[in-house]
């Protein structure tokens, strides 16, 4: 099995001055450690689940009722060790869209082209206006 360049949203974001000079950035190897993991290992939606329960249990009109399961979405928690694990032991194609969705970033260059580091590079900015990248 190979060893894999990951990084996260976390490291990408304390080290937004690397954003563009990806030299600087230090993605780690990452090493399987053992078998695939369950695709119902990767994520949690527990919170997800409830407040969709209680979207649909209201009289909301139908839009606003897919708008607010939309943005329940945002509840689901992504367990990244375990996805990297499922990403080391999966077929290209699952690969593939794993690096779309930027479960895991492997090729800088497709990130960019995917705009995940644009996105991060605003998060970074967040971040710094909030107090989180301060060492």
């Amino acid at each position: 099995m190979q060893s894999h360049h990951l990084t996260t949203l976390y490291s990408v974001i304390r080290c937004r001055h690397c954003l563009r000079k990806p030299s600087l950035l230090k993605i780690p190897i990452y090493e399987p450690k053992g078998e695939r993991p369950k695709v119902s290992e990767l994520y949690d939606n527990s919170k997800t689940l409830e407040l969709i329960k209680e979207i649909e249990e209201t009289k909301l009109p139908a839009e606003l009722k897919q708008f607010l399961k939309l943005a329940a979405e945002r509840h689901t928690k992504f367990h990244f060790r375990n996805i990297a694990e499922f990403y080391a032991h999966t077929d290209d194609e699952v690969k593939e869209l794993f690096e779309q969705s930027a479960l895991v970033i492997i090729d800088w260059d497709k990130a960019i082209e995917n705009g995940f580091i644009k996105m991060t590079d605003r998060l970074g900015q967040i971040a710094d206006e909030e107090g989180f990248n301060e060492v």
